[in-house]
Order: structure tokens, then sequence, then C-alpha cells
């Protein structure tokens, strides 16, 4: 039952366009690690849109809690694909994606909750250019007193996700908590998200090559967001499993920034950007092996030197262009 009321009154007008919406929610053990509550919260916002033209796929990454028999008990409209193992951030997503029917995809973390106006908010944005290619959300409760979701890479080649703006900009790219990508983008680049990224910056990688592309990456204030953040890959007390799990998303972060770098750059912009990248590499590798996570530490190092797959077409894009992408 819907108890939140939407800030628009009554239905989108017949003028408006509202193009089939699939909204992918990827899960691991939810109950386990959000409670059904929050597993609740999230699934009963999203059916509470004021956007009516849209598909719910909740995709369980080999759960062992059965999250996916409880979405199916309370949810039934939801349409449910069970894993038959965890196949990580990017992958599972892009399981999910091959039986959505939608026009455009929405990615949602399954610790969220979403406002009334979340999905025409993103929709509206979407709607309003050919050339707009990914739209974000404003999130909440990630960062305490602050909203972010509004990317940008600094000097150190960090993605701030920092929100300077109240109203829709361009930005280099949006959370990957809430984000729309229209379908003809992921035709266009051949692929959704990269599999070999597991988890962590699989959406950095994924608007870096839209806008490479020519596509507008959009941040939206207007669709709003609380999102807890980290809530499946924290380390839980006494838990072994989760703290190993835990580890092997931070060896995630550092490898997938320095594969992202590398796949989207070209000579001699690779090599310029990979001084800074390098250097704060390093002081982390550092940190964790002095807090004994050195196993993960030294097997990071051997991706500062190894090779990855380049983004189709990069060798013909303009350094120019390669440049005016990073620093807008």
């Amino acid at each position: 039952m819907c108890l939140i009321k939407s800030k628009k009154r009554g239905r989108q007008t017949e003028s408006k366009r509202e193009p089939l919406v699939s909204i992918i929610i990827l899960n691991w053990n939810g109950i386990r690690h959000l409670g059904k509550r929050m597993l609740k919260e999230c699934l009963g916002s999203v059916l509470c849109q004021a956007y009516r033209n849209y598909e719910v796929i909740f995709v369980d990454n080999g759960s062992t809690d059965g999250s996916a028999e409880f979405v199916g008990r309370n949810f039934p409209k939801v349409k449910i694909m069970e894993l038959d193992k965890n196949y990580g951030v990017a992958e599972g997503n892009d399981r999910g994606l091959r039986i959505a029917k939608g026009e455009y995809i929405v990615f949602l973390n399954n610790d969220t909750k979403v406002s009334p106006d979340w999905l025409s908010g993103l929709v509206e944005v979407a709607n309003s250019s050919d050339d707009v290619g990914i739209c974000g959300s404003k999130l909440l409760g990630q960062v305490p007193g602050r909203a972010v979701g509004e990317g940008r890479m600094n000097l150190l080649v960090m993605c701030d996700v920092t929100s300077r703006h109240a109203t829709t900009t361009e930005c280099f790219c949006v959370g990957g908590s809430s984000m729309l990508v229209k379908r003809e983008v992921l035709d266009r680049l051949g692929q959704c998200f990269d599999p070999e990224f597991f988890a962590y910056f699989e959406e950095v990688d994924l608007c870096w090559r839209a806008k490479l592309a020519g596509y507008k990456v959009m941040y939206v204030p207007a669709s709003e967001v609380v999102h807890k953040g980290g809530a499946t890959s924290n380390p839980r007390a006494g838990q072994r499993s989760s703290m190993e799990f835990y580890h092997l998303m931070k060896f995630n972060h550092f490898r997938n920034k320095i594969w992202t770098v590398r796949k989207n750059t070209r000579f001699p912009l690779t090599q310029l950007l990979m001084v800074p990248v390098a250097a704060t590499t390093l002081l982390q590798i550092m940190r964790m092996m002095l807090s004994r996570d050195w196993e993960y530490g030294i097997t990071v190092m051997k991706y500062m030197f190894s090779e990855k797959r380049k983004s189709a077409g990069i060798e013909k894009i303009p350094l120019k262009k390669q440049l005016s992408v990073l620093l807008h």
C-alpha cells in the first residue's frame, strides 16, 4: 500500500512521452545485510511511483537468506531472476538486463528508498534530448549532511560525487546507486557494465565510455533517493566471510580505478594520468599492508603495470576530446 504522496498532482498528461522503463534491483543476501524492513521499504517505494509505465526486475545474486522468496511473497508484481551464484554488481546487473524490455534501463541499489517522483524526474530529463544518454539521482543519507551523485574527476584522478548544483546539470559521471541508461546507449557501446570489474567503478567506466561516444551524462536533483550506502559490503562483527568480502571490495576499488583509466585513455594521456593514480594507490596499498591486508596490497600492485583491453575506438578519439570529457 502506497502511503507516500507525490509532490505532483495527477498522472502525467498524454502529451508527455512515457517509454517503458525497466528497473533492475540487484540483491545479494538483502535480508541478512539490510533486514526485511529495509528491503520492503525499497521495493515498496519503487512501486509507489507517480510514473506508471515501468517493470521491476529483482535480480538475486545467489542469496542464501531467502531474499527471493520474501520478495515473491510480498511483491507479486515484481519479476524475480535468481542466479546460481554471486556474480558481483557488474555482471549481476548485466544478467538482469537480458530480460529487461524497457527502452530505458534504471539500475537501483537494494539499500535505497526512492521518492514518489524519483522515476518521473529521471525520465523527464532523459526525454529532453537525444544527446542525453545517462541520468543520475540525488543521493541522500550516504554522506551525513551532504547530497551526492554529481561526479567529477579531481586532480588525483578520483571521482568526487559531491553535489554542487540544485538544478539539473551535465557532469562527468553519476552515482551507480540510482542511474538511468538509455538502451540505445548500450546498443552503441556494445556492453553495459564490464563484468571483469565485479564491483566498484563500473558506473564510472560506463559513464566515461558514454561521454566518449558523444552522449551527455546528467545529474538530476529532482530525482531523490535515500541511500544507506555500503550496507552489503561493510563487514559485520564476528563474520569471517563478511570480512573477507569487505577486503575483496577494497581490492576491487583500487584495481578497478586503474583499469578504468587504462581502458578509456590512450597514449600519452594514459601515462600522464597513471602518475597520480599510482601515487594514491600505492599510499592506500601501504595502509592496507599496515592493517595486515598485505595479500590484497601485493595483488593490487601487479595491476599497476598490467594491461587492460581498451574501450572500442579509443585510439581514434582525439586527445583534445578525451581531455574535455575528463575536465567537464
